[in-house]
């Protein structure tokens, strides 16, 4: 659809035939009862700049994976259709389009717009618009900023339109509408896989992480606000990792997987390892309670300088390595004769131990993007 943008024209000779079409109109007006001019909001757009974020909103997707809903914000026959949006926390003065239906085709237009309610993303003043077609797309630059903190918002905008009609039928006059609307702001822009966040995961990570201002504070309180209260380990943790990735990538952080495996969990040779056994912990959910677990492969997530593990609600400095040395504190191995296996402590470092070579095989995201899962989300 070919957008059509509005720019205020104002001189001496335009003022001057305002003025005029003003006093005729009212002069109609009182003679033959003549009509007041009306003006609505017909749609708004947040993100219309599909390739861009520099001046609107971000692009997001829908729950199933499809570009979300534009315009955002549908006057609908009076039942409006609403759908969210998302920015980058800290953003000022951005830019929205909208288009305005009336009683009257061709017109002047002053706006006013302004919050009532809730937190809102900025305001309008005295925006003129010379010669405005009933549909036609107008761009209006915001004052204000976006919130700095993550979270999803609601508010409600009042549009204070002055209407001074082209035709001599209808008379000058304030047309005034509400619109609601919900957003989400992010930490900073969304990475990879989750470039172009999808709506159900917003939800979740906006009010798991509300309130936060970095990415440790982001990360952190998905763990304890999300997966402690609402997921369920249940020896899934490649799905847990997978959807902590999504979580934190969607709000603006750099996150990756690792994948921890025994070599040889089945055939494993005399001298190699068969499994681990993990420090006494909790899982995430009601099914385990506080134990050691035996395992023969772990996946967990590295974000913002940190080791975090959905399935445990930790979050632990260093590399994978010094997560692995804190997570098992014992091997198995096979040995040549009866009882045949034995544990073994664990030994720090990424030569020894359960992370000597010839016991593991170790993977990272993104060199493998397999290890990526899909949407689980929460279960409780």
């Amino acid at each position: 659809m070919e957008v059509k943008e509005k720019r205020p024209v104002v001189s001496r000779i335009g003022i001057a035939r305002i003025f005029t079409i003003f006093f005729v109109c009212c002069f109609f007006s009182l003679n033959s009862f003549g009509t007041n001019i009306s003006v609505w909001p017909h749609e708004i757009k947040f993100n219309f700049d599909g390739s861009s974020y520099s001046n609107d909103a971000i692009t997001i997707r829908n729950a199933s994976g499809g570009t979300a809903t534009v315009p955002e914000w549908a006057y609908n026959n009076g039942s409006p259709v609403t759908e969210k949006f998302a920015y980058i926390m800290g953003q000022s003065n951005r830019s929205i389009q909208v288009r305005f239906n009336s009683n009257c085709s061709s017109m002047h237009l002053i706006i006013n717009l302004t919050v009532t309610s809730g937190t809102g993303i900025g305001t309008v003043c005295n925006y003129f618009v010379a010669n405005y077609t009933a549909l036609d797309w107008i761009t209006l630059t915001l004052s204000g900023n976006i919130p700095g903190s993550v979270g999803t918002r609601n508010f409600t905008w009042q549009w204070s339109v002055y209407a001074i009609p082209n035709d001599a039928a209808y008379c000058s006059a304030t047309s005034t509408n509400n619109t609601s609307h919900s957003y989400y702001t992010l930490l900073a822009a969304p990475q990879a896989p989750m470039a172009e966040p999808w709506c159900n995961v917003l939800d979740y990570a906006c009010q798991w992480a509300n309130g936060s201002t970095t990415e440790n504070q982001v990360c952190t309180n998905i763990l304890s606000n999300g997966f402690d209260q609402h997921y369920t380990w249940n020896y899934q943790c490649h799905m847990l990792a997978s959807d902590f990735v999504r979580l934190v990538s969607t709000l603006g952080i750099n996150a990756y997987l690792h994948r921890w495996a025994s070599k040889n969990p089945y055939y494993a040779s005399v001298g190699q390892m068969v499994q681990q056994m993990t420090i006494v912990f909790d899982p995430v959910g009601p099914t385990h309670g506080n134990k050691a677990i035996p395992w023969s492969w772990h996946q967990w997530a590295e974000a913002a300088s940190y080791q975090r593990d959905p399935s445990a609600n930790k979050s632990v400095a260093g590399n994978w390595g010094a997560y692995e040395d804190y997570v098992f504190a014992q091997y198995e191995k096979v040995l040549p004769q009866s009882p045949y296996y034995q544990w073994d402590n664990n030994q720090v470092g990424q030569s020894a131990g359960c992370e000597a070579p010839e016991n593991r095989d170790y993977y990272s995201y993104p060199g493998e993007t397999w290890i990526l899962t899909s949407w689980l989300g929460p279960s409780r």
